[in-house]
């Protein structure tokens, strides 16, 4: 994988796959890290990458903290369709993991995706790859996500932006990229945080008042 210059910086206070931004909860409500796969193959792909990442800061109860480039794979499903464009981007969120996957899916809807064969192609896609220490599984939502040790696209853009990042089971993100077997990947562009009309440094008393102000997605 090509290596780029990134714009984004995470903040310092931010502990990668910790619970918390810091040590501390803003007005008694937990600030936790999550970090979110995005993915596109259809339309203009960089165009609705760029368009989910601003989006995503912009969603209530969540700031955006860092974003990797963007990269371009051959499809895991049938080969009869464009290339995707991937990236991943680290959030800070008050939105519990049923909470935050309400909002993604608000977000695919809004770019007009819709349901097509299995692994096929997509306007929009947006994964919750970790969020926290939290370890679930529901029919709904599985997380860590069961197929981050399959998939480059996911594996190397995390690297990217949190290069000491593990799993809850402190499996190292990075041990899982010796045993990826997929194609690699090509990039395609380096995003640029100030370009975004979200905030991407608000505090956890901003995060919290944000969620709050909007009812919440909890």
């Amino acid at each position: 994988m090509e290596k780029a210059s990134r714009a984004g910086v995470i903040a310092e206070d931010l502990v990668v796959g910790g619970s918390d931004m810091n040590a501390s909860e803003a007005d008694n409500q937990a600030v936790s890290t999550a970090f979110i796969g995005l993915g596109s193959n259809l339309g203009n792909p960089v165009a609705q990458l760029e368009a989910a990442v601003n989006a995503l800061a912009q969603l209530p109860g969540v700031a955006l903290r860092d974003v990797s480039g963007l990269y371009a794979s051959p499809p895991m499903g049938p080969q009869d369709q464009p290339d995707y464009i991937n990236a991943v981007a680290c959030i800070a969120t008050t939105l519990t993991p049923v909470g935050l996957l309400s909002g993604l899916k608000a977000l695919e809807r809004a770019s007009g995706r819709l349901v097509t064969r299995h692994w096929g192609e997509r306007i929009l896609d947006l994964d919750i790859l970790a969020y926290a220490e939290c370890v679930l599984a529901t029919p709904e939502l599985t997380i860590p996500h069961p197929g981050i040790s399959q998939r480059r696209f996911v594996v190397e853009p995390w690297l990217e932006i949190a290069p000491d990042a593990r799993l809850p089971d402190g499996t190292k993100v990075a041990e899982l990229a010796t045993g990826l077997t997929d194609h690699p990947l090509r990039f395609v562009k380096q995003l640029d945080l100030s370009d975004l009309s979200g905030e991407t440094h608000k505090s956890d008393h901003e995060i919290v008042k944000a969620d709050r102000s909007s009812g919440g997605l909890l």
